[in-house]
């Protein structure tokens, strides 16, 4: 199972999500708590493990500004949490994750036009079916440590996403939480 480690904002957090078995990481781009610079995102990146994805997410940000981030930071991955087009995510030439809020009804029909692997925001208390979804996705929205395993198992997903639930405050990781939560991820896959 992938696990990726969402909201890095410093370089000690991105080490210790990888020594605890991260598969990657997030840099947020867009308005957040969570928001990283291009400087230091550049930073973080410069010195990751090369086995380490690196992911920049961005929501309706222009075409020049996701350039700029890929030319400055030269993350691995691109990450859209907005209204862009399936045309716009692939413009980039990039592995790509798309992000769909997902009811209980499973992820909307659109997911199916967009490249590469979804992110499905689930509540992890009503977890919808998503045996039919046939491609890579990931799960996230209130992941914590003590819901990861259950959530996942029931739903079996490519990877996990977490942000809020491993952070000792916003953008700041709680390595306890985090250690808990990689844990818990690698017992169900």
């Amino acid at each position: 199972m992938k696990i990726k480690i969402c909201g890095i904002t410093n370089l000690r957090d991105a080490l210790l999500s990888y020594e605890l078995g991260a598969t990657a990481i997030g840099l947020i781009f867009a308005s957040s708590p969570r928001r990283v610079s291009i400087e230091t995102a550049r930073e973080v990146v410069r010195n990751l493990p090369r086995d380490l994805e690196s992911v920049a997410v961005f929501q309706d940000q222009d075409a020049d500004f996701v350039r700029r981030v890929l030319r400055d930071v030269r993350a691995r991955t691109l990450q859209f949490h907005g209204n862009e087009s399936p045309e716009f995510v692939a413009s980039f030439g990039y592995p790509t994750i798309k992000s769909f809020r997902v009811g209980e009804a499973g992820p909307p029909p659109e997911a199916e036009r967009y490249p590469d692997r979804i992110l499905l925001e689930i509540a992890p208390e009503h977890p919808p079916d998503l045996a039919r979804v046939r491609r890579d996705f990931f799960i996230a929205g209130s992941l914590t440590p003590d819901n990861v395993r259950e959530v996942a198992s029931r739903v079996r997903p490519y990877g996990v996403d977490v942000a809020r639930g491993v952070e000792a405050s916003p953008g700041l990781k709680d390595p306890a939480k985090l250690k808990a939560f990689i844990k818990e991820a690698r017992r169900c896959g």
